[in-house]
């Protein structure tokens, strides 16, 4: 039944996406970064990606260093459909998956037992799995702001982006129940590690034709804030902006920033080791 429903939903949202996105897309692209030089067997351009919206799938970045990869939930229907779809694309499978809410270990609670289902999987699709009840560490952070509180949620942030960071464990896909909040803030703080365009450009809010943005008062956005948007356009947290400013800021967060900045700023493409 997931199945039928999933793909009548994906072919409503793509028709949606293709119809009312363009002009969000081309600001986007307008101000991407310049690319670094790499050697690579073709240079990849995010238009070329095809999207897989029921997902929220998206790559972050996938270049010879880094290949990672944001997206909503998934089960077993939707891992079939993750793998189907990157095989596709040529683009690598996830060695490491990371679940950064806490939801989805019990039938009663929304959408199942869906952590459960990827836990399940490892063997079959050969990849890592990082998760709330796991022993290896926490992953669980708040949506809001991770810096609220005793501390401990930043430690658990920073710990996800070392995971992330770690070569060893490419490719990494990250997600937590509908790709936007969680997701978004960690797929911020990549985009701020890489730094350049991604801070420095900034777009007209109007572009997305957002009320949302409008009733906030936001007349612009940088284009990681930008790209959050676009991921989460209906439930946008201004909190979630409010804390990758502040944590940006920190002295471990520029720390991060020396080590990973240069692999992060390498060009998108598809590496010669692609399959």
């Amino acid at each position: 039944m997931e199945k039928i429903l999933m793909s009548l939903v994906w072919m409503v949202i793509v028709v949606s996406v293709n119809m009312s996105s363009g002009g969000a897309a081309a600001a986007i692209e307008s101000c991407a970064p310049e690319a670094v030089a790499v050697s690579c067997e073709k240079k990849m351009l995010s238009s070329e990606v095809a999207p897989l919206p029921f997902l929220n799938f998206g790559v972050v970045k996938y270049n010879e260093d880094y290949q990672i990869y944001r997206s909503a939930y998934l089960n077993a229907y939707r891992m079939e459909a993750l793998q189907e779809h990157l095989q596709q694309q040529k683009l690598k499978p996830p060695k490491t998956i990371i679940y950064l809410h806490k939801m989805g270990y019990h039938l009663w609670q929304p959408r199942g037992r869906f952590a459960r289902d990827e836990m399940r999987l490892q063997d079959d699709f050969q990849y890592k799995y990082y998760h709330h009840k796991g022993e290896a560490l926490d992953t669980y952070i708040s949506g809001k702001n991770p810096l609220q509180g005793d501390g401990s949620n930043y430690e658990k942030f920073k710990n996800i982006l070392k995971i992330i960071l770690d070569k060893e464990n490419q490719p990494v896909l990250f997600h937590c129940m509908g790709g936007m909040h969680r997701t978004g803030m960690v797929a911020m703080a990549l985009r701020y590690l890489e730094g350049g365009a991604w801070v420095d450009n900034t777009i007209d809010a109007k572009a997305g034709s957002s009320s949302l943005l409008e009733a906030l008062g936001i007349a612009s956005l940088n284009r990681a804030q930008y790209e959050y948007y676009s991921h989460n356009p209906r439930k946008f947290r201004s909190k979630n902006l409010q804390f990758i400013e502040e944590a940006s800021k920190r002295s471990d967060f520029k720390i991060l920033q020396q080590k990973h900045a240069a692999s992060l700023q390498k060009a998108d493409c598809y590496p010669s080791t692609s399959p």
